[in-house]
């Protein structure tokens, strides 16, 4: 519910919080996303075209879109069990746009071929690697890198990519021509 911690009122986060509460839900140990954005980025380019009436190679968009959200995805795993000796649970936000929705099951699809298994939510939100510390006990963005030490990485909030947008530019003018204009 990033939103809600980003924009939303107050009372609406204290009511999320309890509501979670309540049903027994814990905080959850979640490392930055670093997919964040990416999802919603390209959805707006796609609906840029599209709203000017532009083909788009969904086939080809479908599989940068995958390639582009799974990359980030596999370099937090990877830091985490290097870090911890095993890969925690892990909860991948996507956004709620059109290409989310036409590309979620290309992307599971892919998650578990590369040997990802999907679990219920309870038990992704229940992992007992939570963080004591987290503001408002809802978030746990910062639990590595005060554990660790390790510089943090830069959050981009509210739904911006910030300096990765040149990187997924580059990938999508080499794999989709055309595609920004």
């Amino acid at each position: 519910f990033s939103t809600l911690h980003e924009t939303g009122a107050i009372g609406i986060q204290r009511g999320l919080a309890d509501f979670l509460s309540e049903r027994g839900y814990k905080p959850a140990f979640t490392g930055f996303n670093n997919a964040r954005g990416i999802d919603n980025y390209i959805d707006q380019l796609y609906q840029k075209k599209i709203s000017k009436n532009r083909p788009v190679n969904m086939s080809a968009l479908e599989q940068v879109y995958v390639e582009l959200m799974l990359q980030p995805l596999q370099r937090q795993d990877e830091y985490l069990f290097n870090m911890l000796g095993y890969s925690p649970r892990q909860v991948l936000v996507i956004q709620e746009n059109d290409l989310a929705a036409y590309f979620v099951v290309a992307l599971v699809d892919e998650l578990v071929a590369r040997g990802w298994t999907m679990i219920r939510a309870e038990t992704a939100m229940n992992d007992p690697i939570v963080n004591p510390i987290a503001m408002g006990g809802w978030g746990a963005n910062g639990y590595l890198h005060g554990l660790t030490g390790l510089p943090e990485q830069p959050v981009a909030y509210p739904r911006l990519i910030g300096n990765r947008k040149a990187d997924i530019d580059r990938v999508l003018q080499q794999r989709i021509p055309g595609f920004i204009e």
